[in-house]
């Protein structure tokens, strides 16, 4: 695949000293709404009662969302310093600090897997990918969330300035839905849901506008619901 990073990292090594830099400097997260949102809504009907894994959980912001529904929430990050963060934010014990490619899991061990935001920031995306496959059951789920190379905020500042605007983080992957669908696809998982996801506004309105007037394929992040 065509790598269309801002900037790839080079090792483990450097992208967990990075992003326990970044966690130090500050918390990397979204909305507590989003989450509250995705974990309540979007993703409920797949959670409940069941054994579920958040990969690249951060703070443990979503995780903690996800307690409340599901019979167990186990968390990864490659940052010791986000799970500093995440012990903190939340009773949850089940925290194990390890890189997406290498998961310290039995096959099949979960009925669910998110990885939520973390997907584009990984070292090797197919490698992880494969990873989230092998531990996960043969009926269960794995969602990701990715970011969308042709954002419209993008196209609109390549419109009136001739660049994009900046993004959040160093190290990051973007990649067209199609793109996305393929390298998931590839990692020899199927779509079987995708969904466009432009954050959760505080107003009714704002969010009623957002979901119906923006188009899936230049959404701020696509979401993709996988089977294995």
């Amino acid at each position: 695949m065509t790598r269309q990073y801002a900037q790839a990292p080079n090792s483990t090594q450097e992208l967990r000293d990075f992003y326990n830099k970044e966690f130090k400097r500050t918390v990397i997260k979204d909305e507590d709404r989003a989450y509250r949102w995705m974990a309540q809504v979007l993703f409920k009907p797949y959670v409940l009662g069941k054994k579920v894994l958040d990969i690249g959980c951060g703070g443990g912001f979503f995780l903690r969302e996800l307690q409340s529904i599901a019979a167990e929430a186990f968390g990864t990050d490659i940052s010791e310093e986000a799970l500093r963060i995440a012990m903190q934010s939340n009773s949850n014990k089940r925290l194990v600090q390890a890189g997406a490619e290498a998961l310290p899991y039995q096959s099949q061990a979960f009925n669910c897997v998110f990885c939520l935001g973390s997907l584009e920031h990984f070292l090797d995306i197919r490698k992880a990918l494969c990873e989230m496959k092998r531990i996960v059951q043969s009926d269960g789920w794995i969602f990701v969330m990715v970011p969308n190379l042709f954002w419209y905020k993008d196209i609109v500042s390549v419109l009136r300035t001739g660049d994009i605007s900046s993004r959040n983080q160093h190290y990051e992957f973007f990649a067209t839905p199609n793109q996305w669908k393929k390298i998931i696809e590839d990692s020899g998982l199927r779509l079987a849901k995708r969904w466009k996801y432009n954050g959760i506004s505080a107003s009714p309105l704002k969010q009623w506008i957002k979901d119906r007037l923006i188009p899936t394929h230049v959404s701020y992040h696509l979401i993709f619901g996988c089977r294995a």
